[in-house]
This record gives structure tokens, C-alpha cells and sequence, in this order.
């Protein structure tokens, strides 16, 4: 039965992703780049040299181009053969996200990180879009949960749920370590070439933090992470393009691409994408609607239950608090980064969202309550949205007919008012499914 409403829902996800994606023109000015420069690309049978209107393009490495060159062929050149893989990137994370927390915490909570992330309006519309994120996004989750799963299933591992004897420790066993590592690093290396050296940087950061809090730095520890083997292959799979468009723009595109939209982006604000450091949190907040507004209550759920393990030196014996500690930690490190850079745009933080989904689906898969304060903000907030949706749009001449569009908000609206019902007829699990149901419908 479990597994019935586990396929359903992941069912009810590839749906959702794929829903529309053809249907819309490329109207967002990255996706009419990216789709036109695959497809210059693909018209002269060019895997180097990225051109945008036959002028060289250095905004982005090529991992997006060659999938979408790859739909071109498959398909023709079109709004769904540039957002298919997108879709698939969405698929994927979401299925990595579910596998690896099913192994590591419980079945529920994994369910209910996927319906998080299926209810985060944000998160829906940034894997429709024909842009390099949902392939960084995919590649970061993946290869974050892969080195994870290498560590906690080495020998020294093994021999530690072996002594203990608990059933739930004996899941991650089936993993093997070396199938985990070449994961990752292929993961790391797809990421680099999605988006460059912020993958790697987030990543290796991440997993440094990891081991130096759980006490797992150790050279012992660095051997079983076959690092200088992992190393050889990221660098066999990331090198060559790099390598070869240096050479055919005499170096043109490097310069472009890691001194303008690299470094240039983290200390200056291009394209007028600046603001406040709040600017990254408020974008995390509107992006993970509604279910963020739960994430106190899901930190404190955490400290109360994992610190005093965490402090005792438990977190590397204690699966749960192990991976409870990785989550905060990627998800802490990924909005702390673009806190920190000068250019804010609210797709750069969503690699954070599959780590706080499991923040916030570990704890709706614990608690026995519903949060009447939660609801109410939600309720206001799914008022608030079709009203300020309608009356802008009057505003402005040419988007005048286009008032309807503040009707279809409305299931947002009617979710939050039937949960908030059930919330006092003592309907917890009905209630949550309520705002779930509303804002897939939206």
C-alpha cells in the first residue's frame, strides 16, 4: 500500500512537471537565450562554442545546450524540447530526495519531503523553465546525498549498526559505497558543467562541514572518499570542454565566463539584481510557501530531539541525527553563499529547497498537531495573492485582459480555508493534505 501511494504521488509529480511546458512560448529572456543558443549550436553540429545570434555567449557551461540539442534531435527545436530535460531534472531530484531520506530517516518523512517540494509554487516553476538551474539544482542534491550515503556505509559504518543491531541503521547497508562515490563525483562533475565552480565550491563545502561537525576528518576517512581516484574522474568529464572553447575563442569564453559571470556576480550587482541580505530569505520564504511557514516549529522539533545526541558525540552512530545535521548544513551553506553574493535572483537559492523540504517533511511525518498560526498566515496570504493579482494587472493597459488569471489562485485560497476547518475538527494529517492539494491545483 505504501508503495501504491509512494508511485501515485511521484505519478502526480511527473504530471505537474511536464504540464504545459510546450504550451507557453520561450517569453523569459534567459530561456529564449539558452534555447537559441542550443539550437545554434545544434544547426551547425557544434559541441565548443556556445553562440547567441552567431555572437559567442559566455554566460554558461554547456551541461544545458547538449540536453537540449539532444531533444532538438529527438523532437525538432521547440519550447518542449528546450524544457523536457528540465522536467526530467525535476523528476530526478525529487526521486533523490525521496530514495535517500527513505533510507535514512523513514518512508513518511520521505513522502512528505517530495509533497513539500510538490507544494512550493517556486519549486514547480523553476523545473518548467529552459535554464541551467534544475540541472545544477539535480546534480547538487544527488551528489550531497551520494557522498552521504559513501560515508555513513563505509566499514567503519558497517561495524557501528552491526554492534547497535538496530533495524533502521541496517538500511543504509544495501548501499555500496563505491557505486555512491562514483555518483557523487559524476553528480559534481555535471553540476560544474551546469553551472561551474559554484557546484563544486557548494558541494565541497558542504561535505567538509559535515565531516569536521560528526568528527569524520580523519585520514583514514579521506582514504575510504578515494578522493585523488574521484578527482581524476571529475576531471576527465569536466576538463576537455573547458579546455576545447578556451582554445577555440583564444581564450575569449574563460575570461567571460569565470571573471564577468563568476566573480563579477558574487562582489558587484549585475543586470540590477542586487538588494539586502534579507532579499535571499525573503525569496527562499515565498518560494517554499506554505510549508516554510512550519520551519520553527520543525527546528525547534530538531533541537529538542537530535541536539543532546549531536552533543554527546552521537551524530555519527545516530543515522537520523547524522542526516538531520547534513540537511541543516546544505541547506544553511547554499542560502548563506547567495546571502553573502551582491547579485540576489530568487532562482539562485533554490538548490536549497530539497534540504529544507526534508527539514520540513521529517517534521510533518512526526507531529501529532496542526499549526493554527501557520494556517492563518497561509489563509491571509492565499486572500492576499488573487486580490493584489487582480487589481495590479488592472493598473497596467496592456495587461488588462488578463484579470482572470487572479481566478485560478483561488484553490490556494479554498485549501487553506478547509484546512484550517479540519485543523479544528482535530483532522492533523487532513489538514496538511488540504494546503497541499490547494496549491498543487494552483
Amino acid at each position: 500500500m505504501q508503495n501504491k501511494s509512494s508511485l501515485f504521488w511521484f505519478l502526480i509529480a511527473g504530471f505537474l512537471l511536464f504540464l504545459g511546458i510546450g504550451d507557453m512560448p520561450l517569453y523569459i529572456l534567459d530561456e529564449a537565450k539558452n534555447a537559441e543558443c542550443a539550437r545554434e549550436m545544434w544547426a551547425r553540429q557544434d559541441l565548443i562554442v556556445p553562440t547567441f545570434n552567431e555572437a559567442l555567449r559566455t554566460d554558461k557551461p554547456p551541461l544545458h545546450y547538449f540536453f537540449m540539442m539532444l531533444a532538438y534531435s529527438l523532437f525538432e527545436p521547440s519550447a518542449f524540447s528546450a524544457r523536457c530535460f528540465s522536467a526530467l531534472m525535476g523528476l530526478l531530484t525529487l526521486f533523490a530526495v525521496y530514495y535517500y531520506t527513505k533510507q535514512f530517516l523513514n518512508r513518511a518523512a520521505a513522502k512528505w519531503s517530495v509533497l513539500v517540494l510538490l507544494a512550493s509554487l517556486h519549486f514547480l516553476f523553476q523545473f518548467h523553465l529552459a535554464v541551467p538551474d534544475p540541472y545544477l539544482i539535480a546534480c547538487i542534491t544527488v551528489a550531497v546525498f551520494a557522498f552521504y550515503a559513501a560515508i555513513v556505509s563505509s566499514p567503519k559504518a558497517q561495524v557501528q549498526a552491526s554492534v547497535t543491531g538496530s533495524k533502521d541503521e541496517h538500511q543504509y547497508l544495501s548501499l555500496s559505497p563505491k557505486r555512491q562515490l562514483f555518483i557523487a563525483y559524476t553528480a559534481t562533475a555535471f553540476g560544474t558543467l551546469a553551472k561551474g565552480p559554484v557546484a563544486l565550491g557548494l558541494i565541497g563545502l558542504i561535505m567538509l562541514l559535515y565531516l569536521v561537525l560528526t568528527r569524520r576528518l580523519t585520514w583514514q576517512q579521506l582514504g575510504r572518499l578515494r578522493i585523488p581516484l574521484g578527482a581524476t574522474w571529475f576531471c576527465l568529464l569536466v576538463l576537455p570542454w573547458y579546455i576545447a572553447v578556451g582554445r577555440a575563442t583564444n581564450g575569449e569564453w574563460l575570461e567571460g565566463f569565470f571573471f564577468t559571470h563568476n566573480f563579477n556576480r558574487f562582489t558587484d550587482a549585475m543586470e540590477n539584481h542586487g538588494g539586502g541580505v534579507w532579499m535571499t530569505f525573503l525569496y527562499v520564504f515565498a518560494g517554499m510557501l506554505p510549508f516554510i511557514l512550519l520551519l520553527p516549529s520543525a527546528l525547534k522539533n530538531i533541537y529538542q530531539t537530535h541536539y543532546p545526541i549531536f552533543r554527546q558525540g552521537g551524530a555519527s552512530k545516530n543515522h537520523s541525527t547524522s542526516f538531520l545535521l547534513l540537511v541543516l548544513l546544505a541547506a544553511s551553506v547554499i542560502i548563506g553563499f547567495f546571502a553573502v553574493s551582491t547579485t540576489k535572483l530568487p532562482n539562485y537559492t533554490v538548490p536549497a529547497y530539497p534540504f529544507l523540504a526534508v527539514i520540513l517533511g521529517y517534521y510533518l511525518s512526526e507531529t501529532k498537531t496542526s499549526s493554527l498560526i501557520a494556517l492563518l498566515i497561509h489563509g491571509l496570504i492565499a486572500l492576499a495573492l488573487p486580490l493584489v493579482v487582480y487589481f495590479s494587472i488592472g493598473t497596467y493597459e496592456l495587461l488588462a485582459g488578463f484579470k482572470y488569471l487572479a481566478y485560478f489562485l483561488l484553490p490556494m485560497l479554498f485549501g487553506a480555508i478547509v484546512g484550517i476547518v479540519f485543523h479544528f475538527k482535530k483532522f492533523v494529517q487532513a489538514s496538511w493534505y488540504s494546503v497541499l492539494i490547494g496549491n498543487i491545483l494552483t
